[in-house]
């Protein structure tokens, strides 16, 4: 198994949400290719996730509100 997938699997280990992992990843991983040392957008993926699951990396978990039910508008089977 890879490098990635092990850190992937770390990471979704600790942090409730994938699309949180992919969304914090993608950004620092952003910012380090943009870093003159870069080695690529593989290195940058790598990098990020190993930050990621040492908490190098800073971030607030958002707070999700409940689905609200629908109101108003009656189905055609009802009418």
């Amino acid at each position: 198994m890879g490098t990635r997938v092990k850190l992937a699997e770390e990471a979704l280990s600790k942090f409730d949400s994938r699309y949180l992992i992919c969304s914090v990843v993608a950004k620092r991983a952003k910012q380090l290719v943009k870093h003159p040392e870069s080695q690529g957008l593989a290195w940058a993926i790598t990098e990020a996730l190993k930050e990621l699951n040492e908490e190098k990396i800073s971030f607030e978990q958002p707070e999700l509100e409940k689905p609200q039910a629908r109101r108003g508008r009656r189905s055609r089977a009802s009418r």
